[in-house]
């Protein structure tokens, strides 16, 4: 019985001795990807911002960010909060700073109720809280 027709393996090239100075390309354009996408100036895709009039006329630097989706969910440096988990991680990082400012980057979908919560919660912890929306779009 012929168990290799062909002879297949003769025509493969041998395995690399070193690496190759590709690898070491992709290994940091990789690198530089992640770095790139995991920057906290990059929206999150499917947050669609709310629509402000004027929303551009005031650009203020803020030390902090979060991110809530309309399902409630609250994004923020150590991951996926719940209200009381944001109020001591607000609490917590007031302290290391000395005038503390917010940014809270809320889906258009998200309630009034909800924002004006997570709002109060940062103002007790002691930051200055500033909304982020886009211009809306000239009809």
């Amino acid at each position: 019985m012929i168990t290799r027709p062909l002879d297949l393996a003769s025509h493969l090239m041998p395995p690399p001795r070193s690496w190759d100075p590709l690898f070491y390309v992709n290994v940091g354009l990789l690198a530089l990807f992640f770095s790139f996408f995991g920057s906290r100036f990059i929206l999150s895709p499917a947050v669609t911002l709310m629509a402000l009039p004027g929303a551009a006329t005031e650009e203020v630097p803020t030390t902090h960010f979060i991110t809530v989706q309309a399902s409630g969910q609250i994004y923020a440096d150590p991951g996926v909060l719940s209200l009381d988990q944001l109020s001591k991680w607000l609490k917590d990082e007031s302290r290391k700073k000395d005038h503390p400012s917010l940014l809270v980057r809320a889906n258009k979908d998200v309630t009034l109720t909800g924002l004006s919560d997570i709002i109060d919660r940062a103002r007790e912890a002691g930051f200055s809280v500033v909304i982020a929306a886009e211009q809306p779009a000239p009809k």
